[in-house]
This record gives C-alpha cells, sequence and structure tokens, in this order.
C-alpha cells in the first residue's frame, strides 16, 4: 500500500465520475472518468508516438501546423506534448463535460489554457495559446467552421466508457470535419479497442494509416499528397 498516492473523485451528469490520482507528491496527476483512463501515463506515452509521426508527415512535405482543434479534454496530456513538437501552434479544445474543465483547472493540469466560457476560470500568461470551450466537440466545430476557422490539425478523442462517441461515425459529422480543415489539413481519431470506427473515416479521406499502440487503435487521414515542395 501506497501511503504518499493521492486519489480525489468528482461526481459527474456526464460520465458519472470524474477521478485524479498520483502515485506520489513529486508525481504528475492522472485523470479517469467512466472507470477509464483518460489522460495516464500509457495515454500519454500513446499520443508522444502519433504527435512524432504526424511532425514526420509535415516535415516531410514541409507544411507548417499552426491551428490544432481537438475533441476531447481529458487530463490535457496530449497539449504539452503537440505543444514541443509544435510549439507556435494554437490549439483548440472541445470539452462537453464542465467537470472535467473544473478539474483541469483545480488541479492546474494543463496552465496554458483559458476557458474561453469563463475566462478568469483557467489562467497562467497573458497570452493563451490553448483554448478550452465547453461543449459538444462537433457542435463547437461547426460553430467555428461559420466563423471561416480551418484547422492543419484535428483530433477526434471522444469516448462514452470504453466506446467512441457514435459521432465519431455519423456521416454528418465526418463530413464536418473534412471541411474543418485546411487543404493540408490532417485528422487523427482515437478509436481504443474499437478498429470498426475507423471505416467511415477511411472511405471519406483519400488516404490513411492505422497506428497500433498496444491496445489502442489510431487511424491518421488526409487529402493532400504528403511530397516536400520544391
Amino acid at each position: 500500500m501506497n501511503l504518499l498516492r493521492t486519489y480525489d473523485e468528482y461526481p459527474s451528469e456526464k460520465n458519472g465520475t470524474v477521478f485524479v490520482w498520483r502515485t506520489f507528491p513529486w508525481s504528475h496527476w492522472q485523470l479517469g472518468a467512466s472507470g477509464y483512463g483518460q489522460t495516464t501515463d500509457y495515454t500519454n506515452a500513446m499520443w508522444l508516438e502519433v504527435t512524432r509521426d504526424i511532425a514526420r508527415m509535415k516535415e516531410k512535405a514541409d507544411e507548417r501546423l499552426a491551428r490544432v482543434f481537438i475533441g476531447g479534454l481529458g487530463g490535457a496530456g496530449h497539449l504539452p506534448i503537440l505543444k514541443k513538437f509544435f510549439p507556435n501552434c494554437h490549439i483548440e479544445v472541445a470539452e462537453h463535460d464542465p467537470v472535467i474543465i473544473n478539474v483541469v483547472e483545480k488541479y492546474n493540469l494543463c496552465p496554458q489554457a483559458k476557458n474561453t466560457d469563463k475566462d478568469t476560470s483557467i489562467k497562467s500568461s497573458t497570452k493563451k495559446d490553448i483554448e478550452i470551450i465547453e461543449g459538444d466537440m462537433f457542435e463547437v466545430l461547426g460553430n467555428q467552421v461559420a466563423l471561416g476557422k480551418k484547422y492543419d490539425l484535428l483530433c477526434i478523442d471522444i469516448f462514452t466508457g470504453e466506446y467512441p462517441s457514435n459521432a465519431t461515425v455519423r456521416q454528418d459529422s465526418v463530413a464536418l470535419a473534412r471541411s474543418a480543415l485546411a487543404p493540408e489539413g490532417i485528422l487523427v481519431a482515437n478509436v481504443f479497442k474499437n478498429a470498426e470506427y475507423l471505416d467511415p473515416l477511411a472511405t471519406a479521406f483519400k488516404h490513411h494509416k492505422k497506428v497500433v499502440f498496444r491496445a489502442n487503435t489510431l487511424g491518421i487521414f488526409w487529402d493532400h499528397e504528403l511530397e516536400r515542395r520544391t
């Protein structure tokens, strides 16, 4: 038994229970919901591998990555990984569970971020390059597209328990995701053990590749040719 381990949990209408823990007082916080880890050492290692893969794709094509949209905040562990590889990118994150947003704020899991719905909530520096927006991913994305925004990278990481949200495979959601991408944009979808959820996306895009990280399957999708410009 580790007497130094800290564990806290919070009731959530959207996720049942949101829980956070760390093994030692000096270690980083991890977060889970609906009985599954959302930001853990495992998921951080997964996103590190996938982000490294995306960075290689962008480098090969001599493309920049300036604007990112993510569906699903979790414990925000994937955000500093993205900033490590793409330090100048601006990230917008849609999260439908206000409890998760509040936990991220309370435990300072994303000090670079601001909550656009409660601007004084999450604060660190005066320049905010990570925005957290409360709401359904595809509703928020639709609003941003209506404002004329396009994204170089779009990540779908939304779940109900162990299953991806059904919105991931809806025809209107897939069409919206494609319309939200810049001409050289890339879409990434995490579907955990449910590889069949990638099929509608694979049909919609010209190119795709599957990434298997231990128990997780992810898909990377794009329409343009990854050839270095001359």
